[in-house]
């Protein structure tokens, strides 16, 4: 009966003993020029979404500020905007946001970014 108690007091002492964290030493590069990353690596934090703008069809012209921001504020692209135009452009969105901020004139928009694409129809019932 001792031997299997020995036995068993070896067994979790060499147990413990095992499960010892290792220390992971990285080395700190003094400057940024020292640091090196894979060839996939991306320092981008931003996406590129597409945003596109159906125009309104009309004899009758009028136009606005267009403005695109994200959800906090920031101004991602601004201009004269006519709304008989379509519109379409390449923005680069932090990656953290998945809605884009649109007004046009008075009117604001929330837009959710589907599949790297945000969308608006000043048309009834169109895209949205």
């Amino acid at each position: 009966m001792n031997q299997i108690k020995l036995l068993l007091l070896l067994a979790v002492m060499i147990g413990l003993a095992a499960c010892q964290k290792d220390e992971l030493v990285m080395p700190i590069p003094q400057d940024i020029e020292n640091v090196s990353t894979s060839e996939e690596f991306s320092w981008s934090t931003g996406d590129i979404v597409t945003f596109r703008l159906e125009g309104l069809p009309s004899k009758v012209a009028y136009a606005s500020t267009l403005t695109l921001t994200t959800p906090d504020g920031k101004i991602l692209f601004k201009r004269l905007h006519s709304i008989q135009e379509d519109f379409s452009i390449e923005l680069t969105v932090p990656s953290i946001h998945q809605n884009l901020e649109m007004t046009y004139g008075k009117m604001k928009k929330s837009l959710l970014i589907v599949n790297a694409v945000a969308e608006y129809s000043f048309i009834p019932g169109g895209n949205k």
